[in-house]
């Protein structure tokens, strides 16, 4: 085990003004004029991709709500695409005595 020794007194310490080692500044040099003009290039294509990728996905929930929408009707009226047939031949002479 180590043994810690405390303290009994705590001395206030001193901030020094002068650091021992100077670390110099490096200030970002403005970019040349043919990397930001790459640069607006690269900010204008991503824009369009990002307004591309919103209107497919605008488009792809309209189709998905669309669809969605033609099932619950499927569902819920199972002979929306039955067609109806006025003459039926095969109608029982019940049925036809009582249009008669």
């Amino acid at each position: 085990m180590q043994s810690f020794e405390v303290p009994d007194k705590v001395e206030p310490v001193d901030p020094k003004a002068e650091s021992d080692a100077e670390t110099p500044m490096f200030r970002a040099q403005p970019p040349c004029p043919d990397v930001r003009d790459e640069l607006s290039k690269l900010m204008d294509l991503m824009q369009y991709m990002q307004w591309q990728q919103q209107a497919y996905w605008r488009y792809s929930k309209l189709r998905d709500d669309s669809i969605q929408s033609v099932l619950k009707k499927i569902y819920n009226d199972l002979f929306i695409f039955v067609p109806e047939f006025l003459d039926e031949p095969w109608t029982p002479f019940s049925k036809k005595e009582r249009i008669n």
